[in-house]
């Protein structure tokens, strides 16, 4: 048995068709709602509703299982952001511990324990200690920003040619596509004969900044397209309006300087495994868009 948390996720719903796709079974599915899984779904399927930081609905999707697939849910409305993050990650744990569940897959940021307070890297790292505290085996995958993050500013792509941060345009980071975050798990998940415990730094083929990928998207969509960085306390205003809690926003900050002025590419990391570029992912991009 096989525990997907987050299976109508960015990542989640890809590892769960990545299994499907390979034929492995059986699966347990923990889902808020499953009227948002994919209608046609192999019987064998268990399905379980309920959050994921919610110690009931742990004791049960883990019982009697081999494997789970752990992505944490952020906690952007969260009056004390690392606090939130820190107390989730605490349910999972202690349930990760009781149900004595063997192998353990789990999301993670990129790099190594940030030095500085670095909103959600700092608060996945802390995962990984309270997570560590198991007997089981782990597989952190320590995962650059998203490709995909950039569909949140489409519309003003497409429309009005420019998309906004508040990093420096020129610097450079760690970007990748989750088709090959979901690879990498599956291929986890489909062979368990691995042990102890191990992070595994997932960074696309190599870092980019945003005028990069401005340049890229120029090309893409045949119109011209600029990254604009946005002073600290403008870019918080914005996200506080989305329903960000002060915390939250703060954390954006936090893990912009922590880029900007702390991260350091762990050096040896194949970057072989994870090879889509940023202009391979436009290229996969549904038309229209």
């Amino acid at each position: 048995m096989i525990v997907l948390t987050t299976p109508t996720g960015n990542i989640g719903s890809q590892v769960l068709r990545g299994l499907l796709a390979r034929s492995i079974s059986p699966l347990r599915l923990i889902v808020r709602d499953p009227m948002r899984l994919p209608v046609q779904l192999p019987s064998d399927i268990e399905i379980i509703q309920g959050n994921t930081n919610d110690p009931a609905v742990l004791r049960r999707a883990l019982k009697g299982a081999k494997a789970l697939f752990w992505c944490q849910p952020d906690t952007p409305a969260a009056e004390n952001y690392l606090q939130a993050y820190e107390d989730w990650s605490t349910i999972a744990g202690e349930a990760i511990r009781e149900s004595e569940i063997p192998h353990v897959v789990a999301i993670s940021g990129a790099g190594e324990k940030p030095p500085v307070p670095a909103g959600p890297a700092s608060g996945l790292h802390r995962m990984e200690e309270i997570f560590s505290q198991s007997h089981a085996s782990f597989r952190f995958l320590r995962c650059g920003s998203f490709y995909s993050n950039l569909l949140g500013d489409w519309e003003s792509i497409t429309r009005n040619g420019e998309f906004f941060g508040c990093i420096p345009g020129n610097q450079p980071a760690p970007h990748l596509a989750v088709e090959d975050i979901s690879r990498v798990a599956v291929d986890l998940l489909s062979d368990l004969s691995w042990k102890g415990n191990q992070a595994l730094q997932l960074l696309g083929p190599h870092d980019m900044s945003f005028d990069e990928m401005a340049s890229e998207l120029t090309l893409k969509i045949g119109r011209d397209v600029q990254y604009k960085q946005m002073p600290a306390a403008e870019f918080k205003d914005i996200v506080m309006q989305s329903g960000m809690s002060d915390s939250g926003a703060q954390s954006l900050l936090d893990i912009a300087d922590y880029l900007t002025n702390h991260y350091k590419t762990v050096p040896g990391v194949d970057r072989s495994i994870t090879p889509t570029t940023f202009a391979q992912w436009l290229d996969r991009l549904p038309s229209g868009m």
